[in-house]
């Protein structure tokens, strides 16, 4: 085994290298034999499929991949401009499995080296590290301000298995998760609430370290398909709303109206909505974005944008204090960001709910004479104990990726054909840009101003931008470009675009009960995405931008003239080309009138098993074309009054 290990140790190491393109000054800041160990031990918090997936690929790039270029002597025993000639060759090739394995192993191993901190002092990043380091800055979470026994209780730490009765069972405490608990505890409704993640109190740490601690599955999760789309969700107390931007849109009018008339879901009614929605933004302080407190990348947008003759605004976010930490989706350092955790869960555990972390759902209890009548749930934690909770109503909370998999797995909805289908992401897509002077887009809100000129072509403008430590992990290409991009990352601005969805993802069931999710862009959406990024990169070129580079794999996604978009075409920006995010994954549980329909009715409620409900994201019936956070919020506030009147 230590033989097995020093050998892939040593692919590691060179990869590493060949990466930095061997640059001096930068292998200066780090102890490769260190990162190298680390890079090890990281590898065993990942679930076995990345583990053997990389254990894999990290082989198959060392022995048999080079001879496809015909060198016959190992990657790591190649000379070392060689070495970096090969890694780019698979970063530009058009097959995508093994360029997905090479970027896999890469991302891996740079997962360690872009966190070591004199690296990230070398490139101008060290300020804001120490400013991250000090936070919280003058605040306290407010879950550490209620009593013990109110605080919630993480079943790491119980010596004996527990069974409790309660009113209502919610599954998940995210976006949705958290106001249910806090609205029916405080309507007097005995509330337990289940989360898988644990309770963190505090972000002080990087970026990219923050990821292997709130993220599911340390920030790996997707769909398969034209292309591969990373899509980020939290596994933490408060979920996705601790990860996510602060950003908050309503419905848009015209999307509730078809719900309610094609899509008959008529008691959605519009002055319910909209004092729900009035609600929730009361609670969570919703005011326009700061501009004292923009980073540079939005406030440059938007001058360039007013130059042009555009009409930009700041975006609506759920803070209270902001100090411009930039790190929003991160864990907020300075806990300014209302996130669920820190709005409504202490005041849900305040009015008598119980929160549970550390809790893993294995099983929905049934009556034993009635298979469809819900009466509780067993939930394990990482020392095996039980818990097990009864309750005449259980709402699932836990999102579009997880609950179809749950009903999946009891056996329900046998023969629906909406379980799992109509999966929407919201594509989304960034433009970086180098300039002369100074921006350090990592100082200050990160999302803070939007543009919605083409929203009538499905396209929405909204700022975007993360530090060196996990931007470097993106960048599509190694050597001297990747050494470029780290060095000069402080004078770049980052920009982006989410697209309406074109087409609809569904999920495939694995043997073994695993599911996985599938969605491929449409030719529809190709154009799309060129149109976007051709507006954007010309207006950085009028802003006096040295280079932008494009989200398109390949030897073209750098352009240095203004002149030089018009080589570009539609025909570049190929789906199975395109370096693609998104953030907002719906429908796979849709609303529907009946069961031909939809999972659930207009009031949560899944068909054919009675006490179950179905509140988060999954229940959306068709794309938003906006932030999802607040619509989920909304349905959840609504659901509450109804389950209480």
């Amino acid at each position: 085994m230590n033989i097995f290990k020093s050998h892939q140790g040593r692919i590691i190491k060179a990869l590493m290298l060949a990466a930095l393109a061997y640059d001096t000054d930068l292998l200066k800041t780090f102890d490769v034999d260190q990162v190298v160990k680390e890079v090890f031990q990281r590898l065993k918090n990942f679930p076995f499929y990345i583990r053997f997936s990389f254990h894999s690929f990290l082989i198959l790039f060392e022995y048999f991949f080079p001879k496809l270029w015909h060198w016959f002597r190992p990657f790591s025993f190649l000379p070392q401009e060689v070495q970096v000639i090969y890694l780019n060759r698979w970063e530009y090739s058009g097959f995508g499995p093994c360029r997905q394995g090479v970027l896999l192993i890469k991302a891996l191993s740079l997962g360690v080296l872009l966190r070591q901190k004199l690296l990230l002092e070398a490139i101008g990043y060290g300020a804001a590290l120490a400013k991250r380091a000090k936070a919280p800055f003058d605040k306290h979470h407010p879950i550490l301000d209620l009593p013990n026994h109110l605080q919630p209780r993480d079943l790491s730490s119980f010596s004996e298995d527990k069974e409790e009765s309660c009113d209502v069972i919610v599954v998940g405490s995210g976006a949705a998760g958290a106001v249910l608990a806090k609205e029916l505890a405080e309507g007097g409704m005995k509330v337990a609430l289940v989360e898988q993640g644990t309770f963190h109190p505090q972000h002080n740490d990087l970026a990219i370290e923050s990821v292997d601690r709130l993220y599911e599955n340390h920030g790996i999760t997707g769909t398969l398909g034209k292309p591969m789309i990373p899509i980020p969700v939290g596994r933490c107390l408060g979920g996705t709303t601790v990860i996510n931007s602060g950003t908050c849109f309503r419905v848009l009018p015209h999307v509730l109206k078809r719900w309610q008339t094609e899509l008959g879901l008529s008691e959605l009614l519009d002055e319910e909505m909209n004092a729900a929605f009035q609600r929730v933004e009361e609670h969570l302080g919703v005011t326009p974005a700061d501009y004292k407190v923009m980073s540079r990348s939005n406030t440059l947008i938007r001058d360039l944008l007013v130059q042009e003759g555009y009409q930009g605004a700041p975006l609506l976010r759920n803070v209270r204090g902001c100090q411009g930490s930039g790190m929003c989706c991160f864990g907020c350092s300075t806990l300014a960001k209302q996130s669920v955790d820190i709005s409504y869960i202490p005041k849900a555990l305040a009015a008598g709910t119980v929160a549970y972390t550390g809790a893993h759902l294995k099983n929905i209890l049934t009556a034993s004479h009635q298979r469809g009548q819900v009466i509780g749930i067993e939930a394990e934690g990482v020392q095996k104990r039980k818990l097990t909770l009864y309750a005449p109503k259980v709402i699932l909370a836990t999102g579009s990726f997880v609950t179809p998999q749950i009903l999946v797995r009891h056996g329900w909805l046998k023969g629906n054909q909406h379980l799992g289908q109509h999966l929407t992401v919201h594509p989304a897509v960034k433009v970086l840009a180098e300039f002369e002077e100074e921006i350090q887009g990592w100082e200050g809100t990160p999302q803070a101003y939007y543009y919605d000129g083409l929203r009538k072509q499905g396209i929405l403008f909204e700022g975007i931008f993360v530090p060196p430590d996990l931007a470097g992990l993106a960048f599509p290409v190694s050597g001297h470009p990747f050494v470029h991009f780290l060095k000069h990352y402080s004078k770049m601005l980052s920009y982006g675009f989410l697209i309406n969805d074109g087409s609809e993802g569904h999920m495939v069931s694995l043997p073994g009960g695993q599911c996985l999710f599938r969605y491929s862009l449409t030719h529809e959406d190709e154009a799309r995405i060129f149109q976007g990024v051709q507006f954007l990169a010309q207006l950085l070129f009028k802003g006096g931008a040295k280079k932008v580079h494009l989200p398109i794999q390949g030897q073209r996604f750098e352009v240095n003239r203004a002149a030089d978009l018009e080589n570009i075409s539609v025909k570049d920006f190929a789906r199975s080309k395109l370096e693609i995010r998104a953030f907002h994954p719906l429908g796979t549980c849709r609303m529907g009138k009946d069961f031909a329909a939809g999972v659930c009715d207009v009031n949560h409620r899944v068909f054919g098993v009675e006490g179950l409900y179905i509140c988060d994201g999954s229940v959306i019936p068709t794309p938003l074309g906006v932030n999802p956070q607040m619509t989920i919020m909304a349905l959840a506030t609504r659901l509450a009054n109804r389950l209480l009147h």
